[in-house]
């Protein structure tokens, strides 16, 4: 869901007393993430849905209360979600501190990248995470 899709929710800052002054704050909707080892991690759904895997799971209700992830253990989930909100919230376009941080993300020993990459392509996020 883009942010333009969210859903607002309407305060009113006046506790009741005047209806003419509100303020609308978006309405972030969380989901929760579970990996092979049942670490649980809840972020926000325009974050998740990066992942085509996590979207279609979402989209077919195969998570009641969390969507399962058995291909991917708990650390390399962190990572692959730090690497998601970065890119999630470059509205910006900022490419150079995109590429500042894609060349440090990958900037790692050879088992762990070799396991954020397996991630990713479960994750079916592949194509955008290795551009480096």
């Amino acid at each position: 869901m883009s942010t333009e899709n969210k859903k607002l929710l309407t305060l009113d800052r006046n506790q009741g007393r005047d209806n003419t002054r509100k303020t609308q704050l978006p309405f972030i909707l969380l989901t929760t993430l579970k990996s092979k080892d049942l670490e649980v991690f809840e972020i926000d759904e325009a974050v998740a849905i990066q992942s085509q895997t996590i979207k279609h799971m979402a989209e077919d209700g195969c998570a009641d209360n969390a969507t399962p992830l058995p291909n991917v253990d708990g650390p390399n989930l962190a990572k692959v979600i730090e690497y998601l909100k970065k890119h999630g919230e470059d509205k910006e376009g900022k490419k150079d501190s995109l590429k500042k941080f894609d060349k440090d993300f990958v900037d790692v020993e050879q088992d762990l990248l070799f396991d954020l990459i397996l991630a990713a392509n479960y994750l079916n996020i592949a194509g955008r995470l290795w551009r480096t």
